[in-house]
Protein backbone atom coordinates (compact mmCIF):
# COMPACT_ATOMS: atom_id res chain seq x y z
CA UNK A 1 0.00 0.00 0.00
CA UNK A 2 1.37 3.41 -0.97
CA UNK A 3 0.48 6.41 1.17
CA UNK A 4 1.78 9.68 2.55
CA UNK A 5 3.84 9.24 5.72
CA UNK A 6 2.13 10.65 8.81
CA UNK A 7 3.29 11.26 12.36
CA UNK A 8 2.14 7.77 13.35
CA UNK A 9 4.63 6.32 10.84
CA UNK A 10 7.79 8.02 12.18
CA UNK A 11 8.85 5.03 14.32
CA UNK A 12 8.40 2.70 11.33
CA UNK A 13 10.41 5.16 9.22
CA UNK A 14 13.25 5.07 11.75
CA UNK A 15 13.39 1.26 11.48
CA UNK A 16 13.33 1.55 7.69
CA UNK A 17 16.33 3.92 7.68
CA UNK A 18 18.35 1.38 9.67
CA UNK A 19 17.79 -1.12 6.85
CA UNK A 20 17.91 1.20 3.84
CA UNK A 21 20.23 1.32 0.87
CA UNK A 22 22.30 4.50 0.84
CA UNK A 23 24.24 6.31 -1.82
CA UNK A 24 27.46 8.27 -1.70
CA UNK A 25 25.43 11.48 -1.86
CA UNK A 26 23.50 11.09 1.39
CA UNK A 27 25.01 13.33 4.01
CA UNK A 28 25.42 11.72 7.46
CA UNK A 29 22.52 13.74 8.87
CA UNK A 30 20.11 13.04 6.01
CA UNK A 31 18.08 10.31 7.69
CA UNK A 32 18.25 11.95 11.12
CA UNK A 33 16.67 15.17 9.84
CA UNK A 34 13.75 13.63 7.92
CA UNK A 35 11.41 13.06 10.91
CA UNK A 36 12.04 16.67 11.97
CA UNK A 37 11.17 18.01 8.52
CA UNK A 38 8.07 15.83 8.27
CA UNK A 39 6.90 17.05 11.70
CA UNK A 40 7.64 20.77 11.31
CA UNK A 41 7.49 21.69 7.62
CA UNK A 42 4.06 21.49 5.99
CA UNK A 43 5.72 21.64 2.55
CA UNK A 44 7.96 18.62 3.13
CA UNK A 45 6.31 15.27 2.42
CA UNK A 46 7.23 11.63 2.49
CA UNK A 47 5.46 8.87 0.58
CA UNK A 48 6.06 5.19 1.24
CA UNK A 49 5.20 1.70 0.08
CA UNK A 50 4.17 -0.37 3.09
CA UNK A 51 4.11 -4.17 2.89
CA UNK A 52 1.30 -6.32 4.33
CA UNK A 53 3.08 -6.30 7.75
CA UNK A 54 3.35 -2.51 7.92
CA UNK A 55 7.06 -2.37 7.07
CA UNK A 56 8.26 0.31 4.67
CA UNK A 57 9.83 -1.04 1.47
CA UNK A 58 10.62 2.26 -0.29
CA UNK A 59 10.14 5.98 0.24
CA UNK A 60 10.18 9.19 -1.77
CA UNK A 61 10.62 12.61 -0.18
CA UNK A 62 9.40 15.77 -1.89
CA UNK A 63 9.68 19.45 -0.98
CA UNK A 64 7.23 21.97 -2.30
CA UNK A 65 8.62 25.42 -3.08
CA UNK A 66 5.58 27.65 -2.85
CA UNK A 67 7.38 30.72 -4.23
CA UNK A 68 7.91 28.90 -7.53
CA UNK A 69 4.99 26.43 -7.49
CA UNK A 70 7.43 23.57 -8.03
CA UNK A 71 8.45 20.43 -6.18
CA UNK A 72 11.91 19.08 -5.50
CA UNK A 73 12.33 15.32 -5.49
CA UNK A 74 14.61 15.32 -2.47
CA UNK A 75 15.54 11.65 -2.61
CA UNK A 76 14.24 8.11 -2.89
CA UNK A 77 15.38 5.21 -0.74
CA UNK A 78 14.62 1.50 -0.75
CA UNK A 79 15.05 -1.32 1.75
CA UNK A 80 18.14 -3.52 1.51
CA UNK A 81 17.50 -6.94 0.05
CA UNK A 82 14.15 -6.12 -1.58
CA UNK A 83 13.97 -6.16 -5.38
CA UNK A 84 13.09 -3.00 -7.22
CA UNK A 85 9.90 -4.65 -8.46
CA UNK A 86 8.73 -5.66 -4.99
CA UNK A 87 9.63 -2.37 -3.28
CA UNK A 88 7.59 -0.50 -5.93
CA UNK A 89 9.84 2.55 -5.72
CA UNK A 90 8.70 3.68 -9.17
CA UNK A 91 5.08 3.69 -8.05
CA UNK A 92 5.99 5.61 -4.90
CA UNK A 93 7.68 8.32 -6.97
CA UNK A 94 4.73 8.41 -9.37
CA UNK A 95 2.37 8.77 -6.40
CA UNK A 96 4.38 11.69 -5.00
CA UNK A 97 4.38 13.46 -8.38
CA UNK A 98 0.63 12.94 -8.81
CA UNK A 99 0.12 14.35 -5.31
CA UNK A 100 1.78 17.56 -6.52
CA UNK A 101 -0.28 17.59 -9.71
CA UNK A 102 -3.46 17.44 -7.64
CA UNK A 103 -2.25 20.64 -5.98
CA UNK A 104 -1.67 22.26 -9.38
CA UNK A 105 2.11 21.72 -9.34
CA UNK A 106 3.23 20.66 -12.79
CA UNK A 107 7.01 20.99 -12.43
CA UNK A 108 9.67 19.38 -10.28
CA UNK A 109 13.43 19.19 -9.97
CA UNK A 110 15.77 16.24 -9.56
CA UNK A 111 19.40 16.54 -8.50
CA UNK A 112 21.41 13.50 -9.59
CA UNK A 113 24.96 12.22 -9.77
CA UNK A 114 26.14 10.61 -13.01
CA UNK A 115 25.72 7.16 -11.42
CA UNK A 116 22.17 7.93 -10.30
CA UNK A 117 21.32 9.29 -13.74
CA UNK A 118 22.71 6.18 -15.42
CA UNK A 119 20.62 3.95 -13.14
CA UNK A 120 17.43 5.93 -13.81
CA UNK A 121 18.03 5.90 -17.56
CA UNK A 122 18.78 2.16 -17.64
CA UNK A 123 15.56 1.50 -15.72
CA UNK A 124 13.64 3.66 -18.18
CA UNK A 125 14.97 1.68 -21.14
CA UNK A 126 14.36 -1.75 -19.58
CA UNK A 127 10.87 -1.20 -18.23
CA UNK A 128 8.35 1.43 -17.26
CA UNK A 129 9.25 1.71 -13.58
CA UNK A 130 8.90 5.50 -13.61
CA UNK A 131 5.69 6.07 -15.57
CA UNK A 132 5.76 9.81 -14.94
CA UNK A 133 8.54 10.07 -17.54
CA UNK A 134 6.01 9.49 -20.32
CA UNK A 135 4.03 12.56 -19.24
CA UNK A 136 6.90 14.95 -18.51
CA UNK A 137 9.46 16.77 -20.61
CA UNK A 138 12.89 16.85 -18.98
CA UNK A 139 15.50 19.57 -19.34
CA UNK A 140 18.98 19.96 -17.89
CA UNK A 141 19.18 23.25 -16.00
CA UNK A 142 22.77 22.97 -14.85
CA UNK A 143 25.72 20.63 -14.46
CA UNK A 144 27.66 21.28 -11.28
CA UNK A 145 31.21 19.99 -11.16
CA UNK A 146 32.62 18.43 -7.95
CA UNK A 147 33.64 20.92 -5.26
CA UNK A 148 31.81 23.78 -7.02
CA UNK A 149 28.92 26.03 -6.15
CA UNK A 150 25.83 26.31 -8.29
CA UNK A 151 25.48 29.47 -10.37
CA UNK A 152 21.75 29.55 -9.59
CA UNK A 153 20.42 30.61 -6.18
CA UNK A 154 17.48 28.17 -6.32
CA UNK A 155 19.80 25.24 -7.07
CA UNK A 156 22.36 26.24 -4.44
CA UNK A 157 19.84 26.75 -1.62
CA UNK A 158 17.06 24.27 -2.35
CA UNK A 159 18.82 21.46 -4.18
CA UNK A 160 22.34 21.58 -2.79
CA UNK A 161 21.26 22.74 0.69
CA UNK A 162 24.25 25.14 0.55
CA UNK A 163 26.63 22.16 0.62
CA UNK A 164 29.41 21.66 -1.91
CA UNK A 165 29.28 18.10 -3.26
CA UNK A 166 32.09 15.68 -4.02
CA UNK A 167 30.43 14.27 -7.15
CA UNK A 168 29.34 15.95 -10.35
CA UNK A 169 25.60 16.75 -10.12
CA UNK A 170 23.04 17.26 -12.84
CA UNK A 171 20.06 19.51 -12.12
CA UNK A 172 17.10 18.36 -14.16
CA UNK A 173 13.84 20.26 -14.45
CA UNK A 174 10.73 18.26 -15.34
CA UNK A 175 7.58 19.88 -16.83
CA UNK A 176 4.23 18.18 -17.26
CA UNK A 177 3.35 18.16 -20.94
CA UNK A 178 0.40 20.53 -21.58
CA UNK A 179 -1.85 17.75 -22.90
CA UNK A 180 -1.79 16.16 -19.41
CA UNK A 181 -2.79 19.24 -17.37
CA UNK A 182 -6.43 18.26 -17.20
CA UNK A 183 -5.79 14.55 -16.98
CA UNK A 184 -4.21 14.25 -13.55
CA UNK A 185 -5.06 10.97 -11.87
CA UNK A 186 -6.96 10.90 -8.60
CA UNK A 187 -5.01 9.34 -5.74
Amino acid sequence: MIKQIGSADLKILEEFFQNALTSEDHRPDTFAMIPYYLSTDEYYRGFANFDEHGKILSVCFMRELIEQKVQVLDFIVSRKGVSIFKNRVGEVVDYAIRFGEQKGIYRFYTFLTDDMLNTVDVLKKKNSIFTWRERYDTYIDEIIEPQHFSSCYLHWVYLMNTTVRTHRKIVRHHHLKPEYYDKTIEL
